[in-house]
Order: structure tokens, then sequence, then C-alpha cells
């Protein structure tokens, strides 16, 4: 776990189904000054992110060391806040259209930026099926004022989107071009990570061949959206990653370069001090 986070658990309840209740866990930075922690300031970060598990039928579920990684790095090198939850296909059965595990990932990102209202950006991050989900999220049903962005770690291309999300065409692979386009465009923010994506993926993804992901990757640069696009190769990367690996992943010096173009992206923060930000920069 993060040297300087906390981590606490929640449930947040489904808002159509009131007997579905989504376990949560919030990772939060945890100021390492002893002037911030001895003051009576509230902490109050600017950057979030959701984290989305792999598939619950195949064992996924916020305790994926991969997803707990993710956050507990997310909230201490960003300075900022970051929820895991699980899918109501943890304890129940899983949708076969994904609408549901969409309509869960949605509450859990609006529940985070109820709780925490200074938050400029939101990072909507996923790891397998996980990343599928974030990518197909209704966004306009955030603050028109938040800036959002993405992380995919290897989302499974066309033709195991199609069996996961029971779609029999391309459509069921990540999306950014078209109806994402016009949704970035309406949100009411200067941001520069608004609309941007970072995917990952390894080369020994035993579910997509490189050539898939090189592929998708082009076709999206050719989009409209394609200045925003980062992609990550890892030479020999698979797709169940261990923790050396995904700490790997992590001090990539592209991926790096995104993080800190989050981080920079929000430097106006009045809850850190100097020595935060000193903090978090020499960390990432």
């Amino acid at each position: 776990m993060g040297q300087y986070v906390n981590v606490s658990y929640t449930t947040v309840p489904v808002a159509d189904e009131s007997s579905i209740v989504l376990a949560t866990d919030i990772y939060i930075y945890n100021s390492p000054l002893k002037s911030f922690a001895n003051s009576n300031k509230t902490f109050e970060p600017k950057v979030g992110a959701v984290f989305a598990h792999p598939y619950p039928p195949l064992g996924g579920s916020k305790a994926d060391n991969v997803i707990k990684y993710l956050a507990s790095s997310f909230a201490a090198e960003c300075c900022g806040v970051a929820y895991t939850f699980n899918f109501r296909g943890v304890v129940s059965r899983t949708s076969w259209s994904s609408k549901k595990e969409q309509a869960d990932m949605i509450t859990v990102t609006q529940n985070l930026l109820n709780n925490y209202p200074t938050v400029k950006t939101v990072m909507l991050g996923g790891y397998s099926y996980g990343a599928l989900i974030a990518a197909k999220l209704d966004i306009s049903l955030l603050p028109r004022s938040v800036a959002v962005c993405y992380f995919l770690l290897s989302p499974p291309l066309w033709p195991i989107s199609s069996i996961l999300t029971m779609s029999l065409s391309k459509k069921s692979e990540p999306n950014f071009t078209d109806n994402f386009k016009d949704k970035i465009s309406e949100k009411e923010t200067t941001s520069s990570m608004n609309g941007r994506v970072l995917l990952v993926y390894g080369t020994k993804d035993i579910f997509t061949r490189p050539s898939r992901y090189q592929s998708w990757a082009r076709q999206h640069q050719n989009s409209d959206c394609g200045g925003k696009l980062t992609v990550v190769e890892i030479p020999d990367g698979p797709h169940f990653w261990s923790r050396q690996d995904i700490e790997s992943v992590w001090e990539n010096n592209e991926v790096c370069s995104f993080f800190n173009s989050l981080v920079d992206d929000n430097d106006s923060d009045s809850s850190l001090t100097e020595g935060d930000n000193m903090t978090k920069k020499n960390s990432i």
C-alpha cells in the first residue's frame, strides 16, 4: 500500500435498485507533512479516479492486486482520491449486455464526485473487462464542469469483447469517436486532460494480439480524438499482470508523463503546500 495513502471501506447503493449496494474501497492521499497533519485543514483533492476490475464470473473483484496497486499508486502520486468497487456480479449475476455494470461504475463515480466536490478531473480506469466498461460509460451523466480522462489496461478487443458484452459487432470494443467526441465537447472545462486516453497493453496478451491493438490505435489516431490518445506497448507484457509487471508499467516513461500531466493540470490545488507538490512530483 502507498506510504501516504489511507484506505477506508464504504458501500454505495445503486439508485434504480435499492436492494443492491456496491462494496467500495476509498484510497485517499495522506500528506506526510506535519504542518498539514497538525492543522485543521481538510484535504481537498483536485483529481480523482475510479478503477474497475476484471470479469466477475472469472474471479474478478476489487481485491484484484492490480486494481489495488493502481488505486494506491494514483492516490499517493497524484495527491488524489481513488475508488475501487465490486460490480454487482461479484455477489449476484453479471448482466449479458454490461449495461448494469456501466450503471454500477457511473453510480460509484457520481458518489466520488458528490463526496469530494473539489475534484476537477476524474479518471475512468479499468483492467481487462473493467477497461471495457470504463470506455463505454455515458459521461453525460457526470457534471459538465468535471474533466474526464481514461486509463485502459489490457482491454480485450473483438472478438473477446463481443463475448463479454454479448455484442456481435466490433461496437463491443472501446470506441472514442462519434458519440464520445460529442459528449466530451459538451464538458464545461478548460482542462487539457479532458478526453485524453491512455491505453496500455502487453505484447504477450493471450486474448488480444499486438496487431489488433495497433489496428485499434490507428483507427482512433485517424479520428478527431487521435491527438488525445496515448498508446503504450509493454514488451513481453502479459494479460494477467503480476505485482512486478504492474510496477514496471507504472514506471514506464510514457505512463509517468501521462500522470504527470494530470498532476500539472491541477497544480493550482490550494489544499497542498509547496512541500506536498515537491513530494508528489519527485515520487512519480
